[in-house]
């Protein structure tokens, strides 16, 4: 999302409570030490998890997304992603991250009716 956070460029993850539970489910199972790397696909879109390394990218291909995540930063998430789960409002948190911007948003039910999200 271009200059979406104070004019800064994020990435976004969007979804409702029960849209984040297969995403939450894919990262967890991808942190496992016997499995370095697990696939998703939700509304359209493919997700592709691989754990190492020590940074945090993710590659945003149209109709497909490449998550490459340290353990940390993979843990981390699932962290943050427990604590939008139990909020019983719409909330987000910002994880730090390398590429393609330095600040990725995870949001649940907050912006599913953007019409940019939908966009090309």
């Amino acid at each position: 999302m271009p200059e979406f956070y104070l004019g800064d460029d994020v990435v976004l993850l969007a979804a409702d409570r029960e849209g984040i539970e297969p995403f939450e489910s894919a990262l967890a199972d991808t942190t496992k030490k016997e499995k370095a790397s697990s696939h998703l696909t939700a509304s359209g879109t493919s997700h592709e998890f691989h754990i190492g390394g020590s940074e945090a990218r993710v590659e945003l291909i149209k109709g497909h997304v490449i998550w490459r995540l340290s353990d940390e930063k993979a843990c981390e998430i699932l962290d943050r992603l427990a604590g939008l789960k139990a909020s019983k409002v719409p909330s987000h948190h910002y994880v730090d991250i390398n590429s393609p911007a330095e600040t990725l948003i995870l949001s649940v039910e907050e912006y599913l009716d953007a019409f940019w999200l939908n966009q090309d």
